[in-house]
């Protein structure tokens, strides 16, 4: 079977469909998603803005979305993957694939505090036992010489979008409400949470055909329920926001029968970690 591959046209977000008869017809430079089925469009649509962009996974990580444990995980990969590959990569260019870090003089500073100048991540990982006290202090050292993450750089759909969502869904356009919550975690983590709710048209012309319909997304993937219930402390923000909808619409808030919702919800995702990795690269 042949792979046909579509875009979300609002997030650019890669969908894949293995069929034969699926064709995919893309302008990258006008942003444009066009599906065939037997030669005969079933989707042609237009970006709502062809500049968008969001975080993806080639975008430098960034230090600030460890702990100890993690970057541990992620040194032993690295040294695991270099074992393998015949390779033995410095602590230096280890340094510059994080966000921030690119900078020579910024890395001698973090080699010198560490003082790991000009040895292997092999070394420094340790070869008996696990250098627990040197890679806690390059954590320290890579925070202290970059940056959070800004929540925009996250990819913010906007208002646009989603108004525009709202309206082929056959919302009211004077009931529509935007709201959006972003920031850092205490550990650095940056969020980025939208809602957007309205009513049906059909609601307010007492010719109810739709029923309510609420529309969630984490990290450009659609939800299949409702992941809000547990994503912890980081959804603070949209309780906030629930409880927003509830003052402007009324005790009644989301329970609208003939209401339209939509949420997104977005954070880092951090690069994978092997633990079997940390287990070979200890051997």
């Amino acid at each position: 079977m042949d792979d046909a591959i579509n875009k979300n046209p609002a997030t650019g977000a890669a969908i894949c469909a293995a069929s034969t008869k699926i064709q995919q017809v893309e302008n990258p430079a006008e942003g444009t998603r066009r599906g065939l089925w037997y030669d005969e469009p079933f989707v042609d649509i237009k970006a709502t803005n062809p500049n968008w962009r969001k975080w993806g996974p080639r975008d430098p990580t960034s230090p600030h979305w460890y702990n100890e444990g993690r970057l541990q995980r992620y040194l032993a990969a690295h040294v695991a993957r270099d074992r393998d590959l015949g390779r033995d990569r410095t602590v230096r260019e280890f340094v510059a694939e994080f966000r921030g870090l690119t900078a020579t003089a910024v890395q001698r500073k973090i080699l010198a505090e560490v003082g790991c100048s000009h040895q292997s991540l092999r070394q420094f990982f340790g070869t008996n036992q696990v250098n627990r006290e040197g890679i806690a202090k390059l954590l320290v050292a890579m925070k202290q010489h970059s940056k959070p993450v800004n929540p925009k750089h996250l990819g913010i759909i906007g208002a646009d979008h989603l108004r525009a969502c709202f309206l082929a869904a056959g919302g009211n356009a004077e009931t529509f409400k935007y709201e959006q919550r972003k920031g850092l975690t205490e550990n650095g983590i940056p969020y980025l949470i939208e809602f957007a709710f309205g009513l049906h048209q059909s609601g307010l012309e007492e010719r109810l055909t739709r029923t309510r319909q609420i529309v969630t997304g984490a990290n450009w993937s659609v939800s299949l329920g409702n992941p809000f219930r547990n994503f912890g402390s980081t959804v603070r923000a949209g309780n906030d926001l629930n409880q927003g909808a509830r003052q402007h619409h009324g005790p009644g808030g989301l329970r609208a029968a003939s209401g339209v919702g939509l949420r997104a919800i977005r954070g880092p995702r951090q690069k994978l970690n092997h633990s079997h990795r940390q287990r070979e690269a200890t051997r």
